[in-house]
């Protein structure tokens, strides 16, 4: 979607109407701000979806027949409007009639249901690496690095700490990654769920800066651990 609004990447229609997540007509970079916020769980649906009441949209597929009637979906701000077949006149019993499913925030179109197994060709497994802790009075700033030779567009990274010895703050970006899209939530105490995105490749690096606080003395070597990081390579 950042690509598409940079100019580097054309969507087809279905694309569009996948990642028009505030279901405003257009795609822009608030698309992809809650896109990320769904991802960590700082929202719980997008405005598309309370507008149609569904998480779906479907778009009829135009059958050769001159009495059969198509309505494409469209979606204004505040309102939706249903893909339909209809048939003037439905002289009789009208079968195969198809619709293509869009699911709204799929720009990819990758989805699978709950246990198929399938996966995005362009998530790969990362190493994410937490760098040396600097500690100010009680605030502790940890890096995020990101180690390897390959450059990416976007990531999704899993952090625990122990939250009987330390508060989440905020993630702030750093040098590369500053002008990138990053959401970031704290799933329950000790869980930081982190979505980052861009428009353009990112180098391997320092992306970002955990501020965390101490709210007790402790004396652990690794008081933050990354436990899971994927990324987006194209």
């Amino acid at each position: 979607m950042l690509q598409a609004v940079a100019g580097s990447r054309t969507l087809t229609p279905e694309q569009l109407l996948a990642c028009d997540v505030t279901g405003n007509g257009t795609i822009s970079t608030l698309d992809a701000v809650r896109i990320l916020q769904l991802k960590v769980g700082t929202i719980a649906g997008f405005e598309v979806a309370q507008a149609c009441g569904s998480d779906w949209a479907f778009i009829p597929v135009p059958a050769a027949a001159a009495n059969q009637l198509v309505t494409a979906p469209q979606m204004t701000t505040g309102s939706c409007q249903a893909g339909a077949i209809a048939w003037n006149p439905l002289v009789s019993q009208a079968d195969n009639q198809n619709f293509s499913a869009v699911l709204f925030g799929d720009c990819t179109g990758n989805w699978q249901p709950s246990g198929g197994g399938g996966a995005a060709r362009s998530r790969i497994a990362a190493a994410v690496n937490v760098g040396h802790a600097q500690r100010r009075g009680t605030h502790l700033r940890v890096p995020l690095v990101v180690e390897g030779a390959r450059r990416f567009f976007g990531l999704d990274i899993e952090v625990v700490y122990d939250p009987t010895r330390l508060s989440f703050r905020a993630l702030r970006r750093v040098g590369p990654a500053s002008p990138a899209l990053l959401a970031a939530n704290e799933r329950r105490p000790g869980l930081i769920n982190i979505s980052l995105a861009s428009p353009e490749p990112l180098p391997v690096g320092t992306l970002g800066v955990l501020l965390l606080e101490e709210i007790n003395d402790h004396s652990d070597a690794r008081p933050v651990r990354v436990i899971s990081a994927e990324a987006a390579d194209e």
